[in-house]
């Protein structure tokens, strides 16, 4: 490789590297994180859908683990299930 290859080839991954560091897009787990809080902040006994919309973009499955955290929480399990006060 010549040094003009070199240097083009270096610039180019910097301004792909520089693109993904400016994107205004969040990342998975930023998105996944904003979703735990909107699903904490449902009041006790919310259905699952509609999803917040702070959970656009959060996979089936995480959100699926998201709001039986909630539900958990909300029902005090496991906790009343290991201190003797589960029905």
């Amino acid at each position: 490789m010549n040094r003009t290859s070199t240097t083009l080839a270096v610039g180019a991954a910097g301004i792909a590297l520089l693109a993904a560091a400016c994107s205004s897009e969040p990342s998975y787990s930023q998105r996944a994180e904003q979703c735990i809080t909107a699903v904490k902040a449902l009041p006790k006994g919310a259905q699952a859908e509609p999803r917040p919309k702070a959970c656009a973009g959060v996979k089936d499955e995480d959100y699926n683990v998201i709001f039986a955290s909630k539900v958990m929480d909300d029902t005090g399990w496991p906790d009343a299930a290991t201190d003797g006060t589960a029905p």
